[in-house]
């Protein structure tokens, strides 16, 4: 009996547990049952109800961190992109011309979202409107964007940076890039397109915007 009394003392109540977790114990789990929630539901047809109860809090307890479902959405996403950061850096390493920086560069970033479970969830067909529209509106996100940005054009050589087009910013760069990656994540190339297409449109379309042709730099004054 006393045994068991001890045992149990030290058993806490939901209450009791969520009162002893830090603020950023809280979060972890609110994010951890929104995106659960949103896998199993669908994000349109999750609710902060269901998600606060998923995560054994109150519907208050929740948005004392969190003030709807549109912010655990951008919550979510920023999460799983802080997550790949690094991996997308490491595998754009190995490239060296501006081109080929920018155009290996959106094609990675979209089969990293693609292959990603998360992510690949939040811009599925249930969800893509509401992720590209909460995405493309978040100057938090876009700071990212802007700070991926700036890690990426600083791996560029002296010379490829030359290339690049001298009244565009980095911030601007960046902000740039990411939209196309979302249109390609939100509005999916054909199906008949191989990557050799996707490369061919990135090339054509978006590469010119940004680098200055070759010969353009070497005739420069």
């Amino acid at each position: 009996m006393v045994s068991a009394l001890r045992s149990g003392e030290h058993v806490l109540s939901p209450r009791a547990r969520n009162r002893r977790a830090t603020t950023a114990e809280l979060r972890e789990r609110v994010l951890d049952a929104a995106e659960g929630c949103f896998q199993r539901e669908g994000v349109t047809r999750s609710t902060v109800d269901g998600i606060a109860a998923a995560a054994g809090i109150s519907r208050a307890t929740l948005y004392r961190s969190f003030s709807g479902r549109n912010e655990l959405v951008l919550a979510v996403l920023m999460r799983e992109v802080d997550r790949i950061t690094g991996q997308l850096i490491t595998s754009i390493l190995q490239f060296d011309s501006a081109e080929d920086v920018i155009t290996e560069g959106i094609i990675i970033a979209v089969r990293t979202i693609g292959d990603n479970r998360t992510l690949s969830m939040l811009f599925g067909p249930d969800a893509a409107a509401v992720t590209g529209r909460i995405a493309g509106s978040s100057e938090a996100l876009l700071e990212r964007a802007h700070h991926f940005g700036r890690i990426l054009l600083g791996t560029l050589s002296p010379d490829a940076r030359k290339r690049l087009r001298s009244e565009l910013g980095t911030d601007e760069v960046a902000d740039h890039l990411v939209r196309v990656v979302l249109g390609f994540v939100v509005l999916p190339t054909p199906d008949h397109w191989s990557e050799l297409d996707l490369r061919r449109y990135i090339r054509t379309f978006v590469v010119p915007a940004i680098v200055v042709d070759e010969d353009a730099v070497a005739v420069a004054p």
